[in-house]
């Protein structure tokens, strides 16, 4: 399967979408107020919007390629805003979990 233009369609995925759109203003604030757990609470925040989001809403079996192709996108745009994350904090990242 591969990965596709991010459609928003259900409000989980419009919950995530509004999640990463914050990621930059956290850094910031995160910088300018030298405090790291902001930083922290978005990764973590992140993370359980995402499991909202995967437990409403099928991708691998979902039979609509464009919205399974959609939803890899955007499983893959928080995966890597969870590793940019992460290693900004300094926290290795399993290989698998």
């Amino acid at each position: 399967h591969k990965a596709g233009e991010i459609r928003i369609g259900h409000d989980a995925e419009r919950a995530l979408v509004l999640q990463l759109d914050g990621f930059a203003a956290t850094l910031l604030q995160a910088r300018e107020k030298r405090m790291p757990h902001i930083l922290c609470e978005h990764v973590y925040n992140l993370a359980q919007g995402f499991s909202a989001f995967y437990a409403a809403l099928p991708i691998a079996s979902e039979e609509d390629p464009d919205l399974r192709a959609s939803r890899l996108a955007l499983s893959a745009a928080v995966l890597k805003q969870l590793e940019t994350g992460l290693d900004i904090l300094g926290i290795r990242i399993p290989e698998r979990m």
